[in-house]
């Protein structure tokens, strides 16, 4: 059978700019690099994580990236180094080194076609056209949106966690970091499997840092002072949370806990607008003498609840 000769040169020419493109996002690793803060200084990796060296302290690391989005736990060690920080959408899976990935193997793919000779193959990728609600990178499962599956974090040296960190790991079951000060926004949003939090010694805990977290059922952050916009909303099992030095309730911190029954923030001067928005289980509310409460921060309706000052 003669082979179409605009085909195969059709063929040809894609193979040439796929092989091209995965040297163009070669190149472009160095701005991956930024955005995964391990442009500076040493990095490494250890099979399912990315991480980078601190400059404070030689044996200890950053995570900054997952590398997998098999079933797994994050615990202590990494290389024999000491976990302190865990970067910005760690657990998510950046969509650039899919799209590496299949960019040098449809090159090689387009290159083997034009020795052999199937151009229809070519055809078929060309005129490949996705659902109109799902791009072509989704249907391979390369989006952004694909994130790790960790199970369990145990951290008894990480001092910090960033925006975005656990993101979407519907399987994360319990997290136990005793000496970290700060969760960052988001860094366990929809984490609907999350029963069990250990976090004596934060200080902040950022927006949506726990939203969607349906199966958390208490808390007890003893050291935190400050709780952001929608924090712990929609918690749908929380019952009861203790914050002692806690001076502020964000708006929507705790909206639409709908079991929530006792809070105790003996330190709280102030409860922003909805905070307690849908909590109608509420039954009470301990906050410091003269707390300011604004005017529509409680649930509308509940009758039953009350507000001690200490």
């Amino acid at each position: 059978m003669k082979i179409n000769k605009k085909l195969r040169a059709l063929a040809f020419l894609m193979s040439f700019l796929f092989v091209v493109l995965s040297f163009l996002l070669t190149a472009y690793a160095k701005d991956i690099g930024n955005e995964l803060q391990i442009s500076k200084g040493w990095f490494g990796c250890e099979g399912k994580w990315i991480y980078q060296k601190n400059n404070d302290n030689e044996n200890t690391i950053t995570l900054v990236k997952c590398n997998t989005t098999g079933s797994t736990k994050l615990t202590s060690k990494i290389d024999s180094y000491d976990v302190t920080r865990i970067g910005d959408n760690f657990s998510a899976i950046h969509v650039d080194s899919y799209v590496l990935a299949v960019a040098t193997f449809m090159g090689m793919c387009f290159l083997c076609l034009t020795i052999i000779g199937i151009p229809f193959v070519v055809i078929v990728v060309i005129t490949h056209k996705p659902d109109s609600n799902q791009s072509l990178l989704e249907k391979w499962g390369c989006s952004y949106d694909t994130y790790s599956n960790i199970t369990k974090v145990d951290l008894p040296k990480c001092i910090s966690v960033g925006v975005n960190a656990f993101k979407l790991n519907v399987n994360l079951s319990t997290v136990s970091l005793p000496k970290c000060t700060k969760i960052g926004d988001g860094a366990f949003l929809r984490c609907e499997s999350l029963e069990k939090v250990d976090i004596p010694e934060c200080q902040e805990i950022g927006h949506s840092a726990f939203d969607y977290c349906r199966k958390l059922k208490s808390l007890n952050l003893p050291n935190c002072r400050r709780i952001g916009t929608c924090a712990f909303s929609d918690c749908k099992s929380l019952e009861s949370i203790t914050a002692d030095k806690c001076e502020k309730i964000s708006s929507c911190a705790f909206n639409s806990c709908v079991k929530l029954k006792t809070v105790y923030f003996p330190n709280c001067k102030m409860v922003d607008a909805r905070a307690f928005s849908g909590c109608d289980s509420l039954r009470k509310i301990v906050v410091s003498k003269g707390c300011y409460f604004y005017s529509n921060s409680m649930p509308i309706g509940n009758l039953f609840f009350r507000i001690e000052e200490i």
